[in-house]
């Protein structure tokens, strides 16, 4: 007997506002979320699941994630080793927290040299929002990028209360 296959999440990326359209809601005015988007909920468990864990979130109801994510599936790997080490140590980072690049590189047994190779792991992250590398800000507390943009992860901050609202 085959073993069934289990899905896992690769992917979510913040879509630009000229690709909405007129049709979206907004979560505060800074995150669209496109309506009659071909994909259902009911077409799929994960994204069923995946749906409802980020509505939680956006609504002060969820502080971590708890879906299979497939950039640390045995199965599709995704991402380089550096980027991986990365990507698990930004689930580390509690709600509501924050650190620096250089922070983050000490947490993997680097120097604070390393911050920029940090960054752009942070960068490259295939689910922010999920791996949070919106709680990575730089050393002076500039916030640095985000894949959604400046704004979005100042919501984020502002929404986990880290007080960075002011950035």
């Amino acid at each position: 007997m085959a073993e069934k296959e289990r899905e896992t999440l690769w992917c979510l990326a913040f879509l630009p506002e000229h690709e909405l359209g007129q049709k979206a809601m907004a979560y505060e005015g800074i995150f669209k979320i496109p309506l009659g988007v071909p994909l259902r909920k009911e077409t799929s468990p994960l994204l069923s699941m995946a749906t409802q864990q980020i509505e939680e979130y956006f609504k002060g109801l969820r502080r971590d994630f708890s879906l299979p994510l497939a950039v640390f599936s045995s199965d599709l790997r995704l991402g380089t080793p550096f980027q991986q080490k990365v990507w698990q140590t930004l689930l580390q980072i509690p709600y509501g927290s924050t650190c620096s690049y250089g922070e983050l590189a000490e947490r993997l047994g680097l120097s604070r040299g390393y911050a920029r190779a940090v960054g752009n792991a942070c960068g490259a992250n295939p689910l922010p929002l999920v791996i949070p590398c919106h709680r990575v800000i730089g050393t002076e507390g500039a916030l640095g990028g985000y894949s959604g943009g400046i704004e979005k992860k100042r919501w984020l901050l502002t929404l986990e209360g880290t007080g960075k609202a002011g950035f």
